[in-house]
């Protein structure tokens, strides 16, 4: 799967989709004597693409699977003075314009603009057919608790992951859901910043899973 990222800082540590980077599979397993399928999520092998043609392999570190982040870590030697680590935003409010980066085929990288409808929606106000047919999460794995921002901005599949950043240049979210024809949903900052803290913390534990479910 195709998605955008966001260089964290000159470490190289990248933050984008858990979706972008790893999925469910289910497996055989013994069960009570018996086989039976069981959900398993696996991380992809992935590579990053810079602005300039420069790629290299990233590592997953660690997957937040409730809120859809992945922590990604890369070699500093491939990071160029211009790649410039980004700068959060403290929130954003509703009727903000902002813009959001992806590649939905391949580089180079695309810029769409667009505004804030609304910076609080909660999961449960979100309309079902779109929770069924364009988040890319099933119900089961994901925050139920979690407020989503929404976006009026045309961005599909490829955007995912992508910065969402004022017209001055700070992320306040990252890009959750592109559902063409509709509503697009955003990952508040406010979130990311704690799943961030809590996806580098386990991956510096010995043995550590690199999943981090609900359960």
């Amino acid at each position: 799967m195709e998605g955008a990222g966001i260089l964290l800082n000159k470490k190289g540590y990248v933050l984008t989709n858990a979706h972008v980077v790893s999925r469910d599979f289910d497996f055989e397993v013994p069960r009570e004597g018996r086989m039976a399928l069981a959900p398993r999520w696996l991380a992809g092998k992935v590579l990053a693409n810079f602005y300039g043609g420069v790629q290299c392999d990233a590592e997953v570190l660690s997957v937040d699977v409730g809120n859809d982040l992945a922590l990604l870590k890369i070699p500093e030697s491939v990071i160029k003075p211009y790649n410039i680590p980004c700068e959060f935003s403290k929130g954003v409010r509703d009727g903000a314009d902002f813009f959001v980066v992806g590649h939905p085929h391949g580089p180079p990288f695309i810029v769409k603009f667009g505004f804030v409808s609304n910076r609080s929606r909660p999961l449960s106000d979100i309309p079902w057919d779109i929770l069924n047919g364009g988040f890319p999460h099933s119900l089961e794995h994901m925050d139920l608790a979690m407020k989503f921002l929404e976006l009026q901005v045309e961005a599909g599949p490829g955007f995912s992951g992508g910065p969402l950043s004022t017209v001055d240049g700070l992320m306040f979210g990252v890009l959750h859901a592109g559902i063409e024809g509709t509503a697009c949903y955003g990952i508040p900052v406010a979130i990311i910043k704690s799943a961030v803290r809590r996806m580098f913390n386990r991956s510096r534990i010995p043995g550590y899973d690199v999943f981090c479910h609900l359960n």
